[in-house]
């Protein structure tokens, strides 16, 4: 077991609200302290039932108290234990609340941790992220951390409760509780190999919801391919498997741990015995107080077995903290903090000399780009062409702030800015993609998530803009209309109608457009870029796009090749130049499109 990863985690709860944890560790001293007394009381209350009358502190209390009588005395006695445990089970209800505040705060601030370093960390780090890894981490990695936050606190009360135990146990014989202590140290030693199991199986645990996680993701993402060709067995006996293994390892574990149980539990029944025995016949312990000790003993067993039980709990559960810290490490913010600072409006944006180069490509050195020189400015409709792979979509990336330049200087107005670290530059622009991401929501929400203080009329000028009214004059419900998950209720051409809607809605000084109107015909397009011009003149627009006929309207267009800008002019002079490159890239995609509907 990893001792390091225990020690991180019981540190990290334990500061997480150490004024909380703390009264929680009071309340379950108390706890443990009350009922301890109530259990002492037992010596009185034999002493006086076996009509020899209470002896020693117990006769002195007694008599300054006036009591007398066998009857009053007994009463008294068992007055003040049940007072005792109905002290003793306020306390534990009050504990019950905290801890499980504590638990859920705890759970809570590392789920909300993680989204915000998601959210802030560079789209480097972000790009190479397993989806399923996220999603596990923050569903059954987190509920996982719950129990063994649940276990810790469960382990720090029966410490506690155990010492509470112990020195009244000490009090009443030193020797015996010794032995006691002996015997329960002697058991924790011969129980280490299940500590080492439970890792085991927390590790396989971990990485069999990971299979699974994987699996129903792939099988969502593609499950009208799986349908319709008759794929879904296959998920379906991949997730069995993983299922099964994780069940099985779960399954020979308590198996494994009930054995020991069983055998500490019997062990725990020949020490009584021994210590009735030795309590008796060597060391002569009034049979009151041993009978005392005898029952504190015996309620020690619950608290060590429980002890037992959640640390093992803990253990399990470290594979999905230690999960938790390593995405963390992955996501820290290299990029720096994003600033507010003030910045002009949009008049000249330049490149000057940037490059940037990813760290893997099909090549082996990265696709990217190379020595850019170029200026967007306010109100152009610039576009972009290029064969596949060209550099088109990294110099976007760049545009928007996703990535430092690695070589040269992105000016604005002619102001060497870093547009990643610029939270004002991402509050000035919109960016619609190729497939445009659509919440499980409605039509009206899906479009406020871009300006949610956006009035009516600018939703139906947007809407406007984008050609989509027709839309939602066809649809019953209108803006209340759902469109499912990731759009999948409504065609791919409206989607991309209801993305350049709520680009629209953004008012952005820079609108990136990225194969964004290519499920959408020709003469549909052609309105949505006329009406962008003539009601957005002061947009800078920047469209990306094979299609020909998209470019037609552009003032500017960009010819990418390998990572730099090879020509550029307008529509009519780069005409025969952008019929080649739409010409390589239909000759291009023809194989890949054969090879699919063979594969069909």
């Amino acid at each position: 077991m990893n001792w390091q990863e225990a020690r991180a985690f019981v540190i990290a709860f334990c500061l997480f609200k150490p004024r909380a944890s703390l009264a929680t560790g009071l309340l379950v001293a108390i706890a443990g302290l009350v009922e301890a007394l109530g259990l002492v009381l037992i010596i009185p209350l034999l002493q006086i039932a076996g009509g020899t009358g209470a002896r020693g502190h117990w006769s002195t209390l007694l008599d300054r108290l006036h009591i007398d009588s066998r009857p009053e005395q007994i009463t008294l006695v068992l007055s003040a234990f049940a007072a005792l445990m109905l002290v003793r089970a306020a306390l534990i209800s009050i504990r019950q609340s905290a801890v499980i505040r504590l638990e859920l705060e705890f759970l809570s601030s590392l789920q909300i941790r993680l989204i915000e370093r998601l959210g802030a960390a560079p789209w480097s780090a972000i790009v190479g992220l397993r989806h399923a890894r996220v999603n596990r981490i923050l569903g059954s990695d987190i509920q996982r951390l719950g129990q063994a936050a649940i276990g810790l606190v469960q382990s720090i009360v029966a410490a506690i409760t155990l010492t509470v135990q112990l020195t009244i146990s000490m009090l009443l014989s030193p020797l015996l509780t010794l032995l006691a202590v002996l015997f329960v140290a002697t058991g924790a030693l011969l129980s280490a190999p299940l500590f080492r199991a439970a890792r085991q199986v927390g590790d396989s645990v971990t990485d069999a919801n990971l299979m699974m996680v994987n699996e129903v993701g792939q099988f969502l993402g593609a499950l009208k391919l799986a349908m319709s060709q008759n794929l879904a067995p296959r998920f379906v006996a991949d997730f069995s498997g993983a299922m099964t293994d994780s069940v099985q390892a779960e399954l020979t574990f308590v198996a494994r741990e009930n054995r020991s149980r069983l055998r500490m539990t019997v062990a725990g029944i020949v020490m009584a015995g021994g210590i009735a025995g030795i309590g008796l016949g060597v060391v002569a312990v009034p049979v009151p107080t041993l009978v005392a000790l005898l029952l504190i003993l015996s309620r020690m067993a619950g608290p060590a077995q429980a002890l037992q039980t959640q640390a093992l709990e803990v253990v399990r559960a470290l594979p999905a903290y230690a999960q938790i810290r390593e995405l963390e490490a992955e996501l820290a913010s290299d990029r720096g903090l994003a600033t507010d600072a003030i910045l002009p409006a949009l008049e000249v944006l330049s490149f000057d000399r940037v490059g940037y180069r990813h760290p893997r490509g099909a090549d082996g050195a990265g696709s990217g780009v190379d020595a850019l020189d170029l200026e967007l400015r306010r109100g152009e409709f610039l576009g972009v062409a290029g064969r596949s792979g060209a550099g088109k979509t990294s110099f976007a990336d760049l545009l928007v702030g996703l990535y430092h330049p690695q070589a040269g200087r992105i000016l604005l107005n002619g102001t060497p800015v870093t547009l990643a670290n610029h939270s004002a530059w991402r509050d000035r622009l919109a960016y619609v993609a190729q497939d445009p991401f659509m919440r499980h929501a409605s039509i009206r929400e899906n479009l406020l998530w871009s300006n949610p203080g956006a009035s009516d009329a600018a939703i139906a000028r947007a809407l406007w803009i984008a050609d989509a009214d027709d839309l939602l004059a066809r649809l019953p419900e209108g803006l209340a209309t759902w469109v499912g998950e990731r759009g999948s209720l409504i065609s791919g051409g409206e989607r991309q109608r209801l993305a350049l809607a709520r680009a629209v809605l953004r008012d952005p000084q820079l609108l990136i457009l990225d194969e964004a109107t290519n499920a959408i015909d020709i003469d549909g397009e052609q309105i949505i870029l006329h009406r962008l011009r003539e009601a957005c003149p002061d947009t800078t627009i920047l469209m990306i796009a094979h299609r020909l006929e998209s470019l037609r309207r552009c003032d500017r267009i960009l010819l990418f090749d390998a990572g730099r800008v090879v020509a550029q002019g307008s529509f009519e002079t780069m005409r025969s130049r952008l019929v080649a490159v739409e010409r390589d890239d239909a000759t291009i995609a023809a194989p890949h499109a054969a090879q699919t509907q063979g594969a069909s």
